[in-house]
């Protein structure tokens, strides 16, 4: 035959899989599915074990045929590591054992075949990155996982043993995370770091400064035809929780959230799976007086546990700690709804179409908003059978096929050929081809960096000084509160709900105590100071994440604060016409990450009186140089909100806010002052002396990578230098910002 017939060669791929049998699931089960996918478009050699899956393997290929395009070879694992594979440094040792004698197999095969990339394929965690990275090719490695932890505040929910474990774990992990040599050259070596969660993405890129991409190490097989309808004819709710009876899956939470639902709804519960604290928890569940409710069903052949998922209405994700949760794709795929903790891996794989997530605070708090979120799903039989259908079309999104096709169209990039159809899900970073995106972010990292240098020079400043005054407190101010998607880039002035609440938490331990706007304008207006450590919490424009996700922390704290509405866009469900993120992004993203409040979550939010409404102007457009316009917008705004919110007092905040950008000044804060408001707050970052004209009081940006400790020094007057060079430079150039792209973006 002419060669020009001939079809072109398929790249060869090199697959380490310590662990592969198409006769298992987890990790075994991982690994032979990858290899079946990846022989669809590479030609694969699978490199596993002999003892353990080599006769599972030839038996399957007898009795089904080989697969074209995939080859095996089998490596002897020492003898005596089944023996101590359960006694981790020992296990560790032998795995690490095994890796030495798979690298210098994987050199032999290389000699002979001339791979073009190699793939280590499963059990990545991270601890454990083989060898594999030495060969002179392309080197793939996970999706990898492991840096996920138990957290801390969770302890008390797992026994002596549990707790001990999870504890040196954390410990060990962020050691080897730093420390490891071989992670350190196994993730910059990679050519492409595939990380299971976003977790795990946000780890290695701020320690090792890699650009991980984000995509779940496991897949599903089938999915549903159609949704599940509510049975109308049910009376007792159906739930469903499977897992190992291990510390770190946290089912002690679900039984307390039973405990309080088992007077107002009847409900059963299944928990599958067997482990070493199964006696203990049966004991905490009479001692709660759910045990009639609960049927232990065991560990149950992987068939019959999916039939289970027919029989639930929804199912409980509880784990504390996990890469991703098999179980939970398999419930989506069944089409159950999901209730499950709003971290980790769990969380990059349910949205808000196909479940409900609850915030990991406090164990206290998490029992309440699972009992309430079951509660909700009980009693909402329309909601259930939405969230089913949601629930198969996000199982769909993880099937095999699909899984595989991504994988490939990696490959395909990572050799330059042309590449397949579907993007990784999520991508790292969401790139629309515009340059306005790529100038920005450049940008952005130039200043965040700038801003996170001054925060560490005024920690500095702070520790070997003695500094801070009586007479002055300080006025922190946010804008957006909202958990960090990382398929998109990170939002202009956000801080995430994990680190909000650790900000206000830090504080009030160091004795600051959070005061309302209101009684700090009360007390100057009686000649009284306000007390010593007072702090005062402020938010600019009115995003929907200040309802969702920071008001839920002022409640948990009794920290008041003032929210500052462009009242122009409350009840809008578009972006702020200013929100070049949320305008660049809101095609892929929930709402909430960029629409304004409604005027019902504002009402809500005052009515319970720890939050405060103002005035940030109505339009928010660019007010300088034309006080009058200010004025006039303004009284909009304050007529708006006394009508619709009732206000007597009506607190004001520039947009943008700066003096040197002309964004407030005296001639502003005259216009101002012929308004019925009570102050009008400045960006300008500096401690505030109550004896001085609120007109003109300054507030400091909160970013997300401060700290209690950085925002004391802020509060204690260590900063101040930092805006005023910012002011000296910006003087320095010829073109002025504008109040849509500063947006009071000052240190």
């Amino acid at each position: 035959m002419d060669d020009a017939c001939q079809p072109p060669a398929r790249p060869k791929v090199l697959l380490l899989a310590y662990a592969c049998s198409p006769n298992r699931g987890s990790e075994p089960g991982l690994g032979w599915k990858w290899a079946v996918e990846s022989a669809k478009n590479f030609d694969t050699w699978v490199i596993s074990q002999e003892g353990e899956f080599a006769g599972e393997i030839r038996g399957y290929l007898k009795e089904h045929g080989e697969i074209s395009g995939l080859h095996f070879t089998f490596i002897h694992k020492n003898p005596w590591a089944k023996h101590f594979k359960r006694i981790g440094v020992l296990g560790y040792l032998f795995r690490n054992q095994w890796h030495r004698h798979a690298f210098r197999v994987a050199q032999r095969l290389h000699q002979q075949i001339g791979f073009d990339l190699v793939h280590q394929i499963n059990f990545t965690g991270f601890r454990e990155p083989g060898y594999l990275w030495k060969l002179d090719i392309p080197f793939v490695w996970g999706p990898v996982g492991g840096t996920q932890n138990y957290p801390w505040r969770f302890l008390g929910e797992a026994d002596l043993l549990g707790a001990l474990t999870e504890g040196l774990r954390s410990v060990l992990n962020r050691l080897q995370l730093h420390f490891s040599p071989r992670v350190r050259q196994a993730a910059s070596r990679a050519s492409l770091f595939l990380a299971a969660n976003s977790t795990i993405q946000r780890d290695f890129a701020r320690v090792h400064r890699v650009e991980p991409i984000l995509m779940l190490e496991t897949g599903i097989h089938s999915v549903a035809a159609s949704p599940r309808r509510p049975d109308s004819n049910r009376r007792v709710l159906h739930i469903l929780w499977s897992g190992d009876l291990a510390a770190h899956k946290g089912l002690p939470l679900l039984l307390k959230a039973l405990s309080h639902l088992s007077q107002r709804l009847p409900c059963v519960l299944r928990i599958l799976g067997t482990g070493r604290l199964q006696r203990r928890w049966q004991r905490l569940a009479r001692r709660l007086n759910v045990a009639g409710n609960v049927t232990w069903m065991g560990r149950l052949p992987h068939q019959q546990a999916l039939e289970q998922y027919r029989w639930a209405d929804i199912f409980v994700f509880t784990s504390l700690r996990d890469t991703s949760g098999n179980v939970v794709l398999e419930a989506l795929a069944a089409g159950v709804p999901v209730v499950c903790m709003d971290h980790q891996g769990v969380r990059d794989i349910v949205t808000e179409e196909c479940g409900i997530k609850i915030p990991v605070t406090v164990p206290s708090d998490v029992v309440i908003r699972l009992s309430e979120a079951i509660m909700t799903l009980a009693e909402d039989s329309v909601l259930q059978e939405r969230l089913s259908a949601g629930a198969l079309r996000r199982a769909r999104e993880y099937e095999w096929p699909r899984q595989g096709e991504r994988m490939a169209t990696l490959y395909r990039k990572m050799l330059g050929e042309p590449a397949g159809q579907l993007d990784p899900q999520p991508a790292p970073l969401a790139r629309n081809g515009n340059h306005w995106l790529f100038c920005e972010a450049i940008r952005n990292a130039a200043k965040n960096w700038g801003k996170r240098a001054a925060g560490l020079i005024a920690v500095s400043v702070e520790r070997v000084s003695d500094v801070g005054a009586d007479e002055l407190f300080g006025i922190l101010l946010y804008h957006r509160v909202a958990p960090h998607d990382p398929a998109f880039p990170e939002p202009s002035l956000n801080v995430t709900p994990e680190r909000f609440r650790e900000q206000i938490a830090g504080l009030m331990e160091r004795g600051y105590v959070i005061r309302p706007l209101r009684e700090v304008l009360r007390n100057r207006a009686s000649g009284l100071p306000p007390p010593s450590r007072t702090v005062v919490v402020t938010f600019d424009d009115g995003f929907a994440s200040v309802h969702a996700d920071a008001w839920p922390v002022l409640k948990e704290f009794k920290a008041p604060a003032t929210i500052f509405l462009n009242t122009a866009f409350m009840d809008s469900g578009e972006p702020f016409p200013f929100d070049r993120w949320g305008l660049a992004h809101r095609q892929r993203l929930p709402a909430e990450y960029y629409r304004p409040l409604t005027s019902a979550e504002c009402r809500e939010m005052a009515e319970d009186g720890l939050v405060e409404l103002g005035s940030h102007t109505h339009t928010h457009i660019d007010f300088r140089s034309r006080p009058v316009a200010l004025m006039q917008d303004t009284q909009t705004s304050v007529d708006l909100l006394r009508k619709r919110f009732g206000l007597k007092e009506v607190s004001f905040a520039f947009p943008g806010g700066r003096r040197y950008s002309g964004h407030s000044g005296e001639e502003m804060m005259a216009a101002v002052k012929k308004l019925p408001v009570t102050c009008a707050l400045t960006t300008d970052g500096a401690p505030v002396d109550w004896r001085t004209d609120p007109f003109g009081w300054g507030r400091f940006n909160v970013y997300q990578w401060d700290t209690a400790t950085t925002l004391t020094a802020k509060l204690k007057g260590c900063y101040g230098w930092a805006p005023k060079l910012q002011e000296r430079l910006s003087l320095c150039r010829s073109r002025p910002r504008t109040c849509a792209s500063g947006n009071g973006q000052g240190f």
